[in-house]
């Protein structure tokens, strides 16, 4: 669990009242005869276990010969804790016979949190055991030449380190030790095994202390915020199992000075609430700070032992942000002219050398809206009209014997007026497994029904009125299987026939009905394909309603100065990017939007996954005529009102009688 220190207010120097740490030690031998054993290494006899009930363990090699053998040594209750520190550690082998050819061996460990078990002389029992990276190398051993004599391997302090700092390792554990010939050594080493000389079996000789906090947040040497708001480190097991350990917190700008903190310390709960004074928030910008944590531990040695920590530091920052613009608050053009309006693009900080953030500006390529609420997917009743909007399926088109009409209603979709849709269809996530012939009839609604949670019978057909599309798309499904999502075919020309009316406007709403047969014929009364509804899914939060996915390519709306931005050390400040309307001829409202994503990308880690606001472009509309002009518009701008009065006044008494000389001829 990380330990947490919240910065707050001021800061007080802590004297040190303990004394340092003193190791700790574990010295233990084999105890059993089934916990030492060999095995054989050499082609021929490859993974062949000896019998465990052996007397010996030949070290290396069996008797000189070239049979290459790994030894395991398997050591119980190892009462070290996790992530100590391993100050000194040894084998120790009691001679059994004299040997004094060349001989080298490997000393490494077995990575795993436990061996529970004994060895059982299976074979490649050892060899299959994952290794540890960390080996300590006995070199050019010398002549073992009386029986009873002992010798002790060089350090294996970083064997037995990575065994004890493993993720689940815990006090009490069991750990294995193997020994293997090494750079071509062609002699042996004969030990004592268990079998041979209980009191003379491998002995593990360790001292260790306990460990110190690790895992720091902010990272060593990195960055932290100035508004940080709290330190966090993990804690280390005690010497003992079961007792508390505490911490002393110091903080500074001096590494040679930090200080003790004044405040609340509760490392059990994870918590430390303290006071920071001069360092309080927000830090300053651009400075290094340095913290320690030392550990108190009852039983660490003499009195209440301090384990001091490592001096941590990292430089504190402000967050990296893409900060967007709009000039005079919004952006706006006009068709007419066309006009242009601006928009800026900075960095919150100035980029590291060689650091660099790209935003890629342009309209949405995209969009997928799920239906978003009960009463948005719908079962009418093609026999009665009534409509089911809180049922917990959708069934396609039959429910038992009742004949159905599915209707989808999707909200706020942002395709832009004028968009080419390239793609469509809706994703269902299938509620039951069904492969008996099934013929549906996808098609639109013309008109916005809104959502069929009103009570209304035929609210989703609307038997008599003309507002379905003339575009129709026929769906034959596959066979379906349970809790899998499953595809209409392609219905953007149901989509296009939507968005491309004169009332379309980026956020409006659409509809899509499922009806019951097409060409290839109609389905059989109690057939269906059953998908989930957002009472059976979304409500619950497990599994996703239908989904509406469109691809569309926006077109030409509006045009940018430059729709790749790179910001990097030079620039950071900020880029211009203007936005001109284009002058279209389609007839959009007035005034209609666009919006432009500015999509962050950068290989550098402290800018990579940001992201940006979109800018939504207002566009006044200069269409006017495209309908006619009414015969009191006198200054054709497609409203009659004072301005045509202002006109009239002008004219008022004006003539075009021929030969009048007051008057005007308005022919030439």
């Amino acid at each position: 669990m990380k330990r947490l220190l919240f910065i707050l207010m001021a800061v007080l120097t802590v004297g040190v009242m303990a004394d340092v740490a003193e190791s700790a030690v574990l010295d233990i031998r084999v105890t059993a005869g089934s916990d030492d054993a060999e095995e054989h290494t050499d082609a021929g006899e490859n993974g062949r276990m000896e019998n465990w009930s052996s007397t010996d363990l030949e070290l290396g090699r069996e008797d000189d010969f070239p049979d290459q053998q790994l030894c395991g040594m398997r050591f119980n209750n190892i009462t070290i804790p996790n992530r100590a520190r391993i100050s000194n550690a040894y084998l120790e082998f009691t001679v059994d016979e004299a040997d004094s050819g060349q001989m080298s061996l490997a000393i490494l460990g077995a990575l795993t949190p436990d061996v529970p078990n004994t060895f059982d002389n299976t074979d490649y029992e050892l060899s299959s055991l994952p290794r540890t990276s960390a080996e300590a190398y006995w070199i050019d051993i010398p002549a073992w030449s009386t029986a009873g004599n002992t010798y002790q391997t060089p350090d294996i302090s970083s064997v037995i380190s990575e065994i004890v700092g493993q993720a689940g390792w815990v006090n009490g554990n069991s750990l294995v030790l193997m020994v293997e010939a090494y750079a071509g050594s062609t002699g042996c080493r004969t030990a004592e095994a268990f079998d041979g000389d209980a009191a003379g079996a491998p002995r593990l000789y360790v001292e260790y202390m306990p460990g110190t906090a690790w895992d720091p947040t902010p990272i060593n040497n990195g960055w932290a915020l100035i508004d940080l708001p709290l330190l966090e480190w993990e804690m280390p097991d005690p010497l003992v199992g079961g007792d508390t350990l505490s911490v002393n917190v110091y903080f500074g700008t001096d590494p040679n000075l930090i200080v003790g903190v004044n405040g609340t310390v509760q490392p059990e709960t994870g918590t430390a609430v303290v006071n920071t004074g001069n360092f309080g928030r927000p830090l300053t910008l651009n400075q290094d700070y340095y913290w320690r944590v030392d550990i108190i531990d009852p039983n660490g040695g003499f009195g209440a032992p301090i384990i001091t920590g490592n001096t941590w530091t990292f430089t504190t920052t402000i967050p990296a942000e893409v900060i967007v613009t709009e000039t005079a608050g919004a952006t706006e053009v006009s068709e007419e002219g066309p006009t242009s309006d601006t928009y800026t693009i900075s960095l919150s900080k100035v980029p590291e050398s060689g650091e660099s953030v790209t935003v890629t500006i342009g309209p949405p390529a995209g969009i997928s809206v799920p239906i978003a609420a009960s009463g948005d997917d719908a079962e009418e009743d093609q026999a009665s009209g009534s409509i089911s909007r809180s049922s917990s399926d959708l069934e396609m088109p039959f429910d038992g014997g009742t004949e159905q009409i599915i209707g989808l209603w999707f909200a706020d979709l942002q395709i832009p007026v004028g968009a080419t849709i390239t793609s469509a269809a809706v994703d269902f996530l299938a509620d039951g497994g069904s492969s008996v012939d099934c013929y549906l009839t996808i098609s639109g609604r013309l008109d916005d029904p809104g959502s069929f949670q009103q009570d209304i019978n035929w609210m989703i057909s609307t038997p008599g009125v003309d507002d379905e599309t003339t575009a129709e798309v026929e769906w034959t499904p596959e066979s379906w299987s349970d809790d899998t999502v499953y595809s209409t075919p392609d219905i953007s020309a149901i989509i296009q026939e939507i968005v491309g009316q004169a009332s379309w406007s980026a956020g409006n709403n659409l509809a899509i009905t499922i009806r019951n047969g097409n060409s290839g014929g109609t389905t059989v009364s109690g057939e269906r394909r059953r998908s989930e509804s957002w009472n059976g899914s979304a409500a619950g939060g497990n599994e996703p309603a239908p989904v509406l996915r469109v691809e569309f390519d926006a077109g030409g709306q509006v045009t940018l100065s430059q729709d790749v931005v790179v910001l990097d050390s030079t620039n950071w400040e900020g880029v211009v990017v203007t936005v001109t309307a284009v002058d279209d001829s389609l007839l959009e409202p007035d005034p209609h939007t666009i919006t432009l994503e500015n999509v962050v990308t950068s290989v550098d880690e402290a800018w990579n996954g940001l992201q940006a606001d979109d800018v939504v472009v207002t566009i006044a509309e200069n269409e006017c005529g495209a309908w006619g002009f009414h015969p009191l518009d006198l200054n054709y701008d497609c409203d009659v009102d004072i301005g045509d009065l202002a006109v009239f006044a002008a004219d008022f008494g004006g003539c075009t009688e021929p030969f009048n000389p007051n008057c005007t001829n308005l022919s030439n």
